[in-house]
């Protein structure tokens, strides 16, 4: 997949499949892969850090921390969907796909 960010932190990908996320425990590696890739945007643009963890549940997230430390957005894979949340707005959104997902991150941060 290949990320570009544009002025307005728009963030596009290239070719991605839109198939439902596995129910595994932890990221694919295609899964991890692209979300570095988003992570690598929005630090060269934000100069926010990416961390990976997993739930109590064990379901695995990620999130963006700004040059404060404050958690800027945060995404997780539950029930085979991916869920984005933004702490500041006190808000959560879903995707079936992690495309959908690296969308809504892209709106998020527009919206910022």
């Amino acid at each position: 997949m290949q990320l570009l960010v544009t002025r307005s932190t728009r963030i596009h990908s290239g070719r991605i499949l839109a198939l439902a996320p596995g129910d595994g425990r932890d990221w694919t590696q295609r899964e991890r892969a692209d979300i570095k890739k988003l992570g690598l945007a929005v630090r060269n643009l934000l100069g926010c850090s990416l961390v990976f963890g997993r739930s109590d549940a064990g379901d695995p997230w990620c999130a963006f921390f700004g040059p404060d430390e404050a958690c800027i957005l945060h995404l997780a894979r539950i029930e085979r969907k991916y869920v984005v949340a933004d702490p500041q707005a006190n808000r959560c959104v879903s995707s079936p796909t992690l495309a959908g997902a690296i969308a809504l991150v892209s709106s998020l941060l527009d919206a910022a």
